[in-house]
């Protein structure tokens, strides 16, 4: 991996953030997630403002070639999505910013890093596992398409 310069999302990036978000991830992966909508753009700004970023790290590597963002909650330092640009895959970027990140939690005294990966993507889990991270639980997530269920009379 050649280096690369690790830094804070300033605000008036949101834009190019969403635009990794969206390299990064497919359609029907972000589906699941409020950051399809461009609408989200709003919500990066608000994340890299100087009110929120302490809690809400989001870390950009270089010129937007990847990215890390999560949640520091009392002694737990959470990932809530880490992506690296299609074009610079493979190439140890990842691991990268994944050590970047919990150092950014260690710094803002958080004792462990939590994550999440949906069962259905064992590479990412494996990828995870390597750098030392453990299942502690597996979850459920359930979907119903509301069109077809019944609306109850609330009468």
């Amino acid at each position: 991996m050649t280096s690369v310069a690790l830094r804070r999302l300033r605000p008036d990036e949101a834009e190019q953030l969403y635009a990794l978000k969206c390299a990064c991830f497919p359609e029907s992966y972000l589906g699941y997630s409020v950051f399809r909508s461009p609408k989200s753009v709003a919500h990066l700004r608000a994340l890299a403002q100087e009110s929120l970023a302490a809690r809400h790290p989001v870390l950009v590597a270089g010129d937007f070639e990847g990215y890390a963002q999560g949640t520091l909650r009392q002694e737990a330092i959470h990932l809530d999505y880490i992506g690296v640009h299609p074009g610079h895959a493979g190439k140890g970027l990842g691991g990268v910013l994944l050590g970047a990140f919990e150092t950014v939690g260690r710094e803002g005294g958080a004792k462990v890093a939590t994550l999440d990966v949906f069962a259905s993507n064992p590479n990412v889990r494996d990828w995870y596992e390597r750098y030392g991270y453990e299942v502690v639980k597996e979850t459920i997530m359930s979907t119903v398409n509301l069109k077809s269920v019944a609306a109850e009379d609330s009468g």
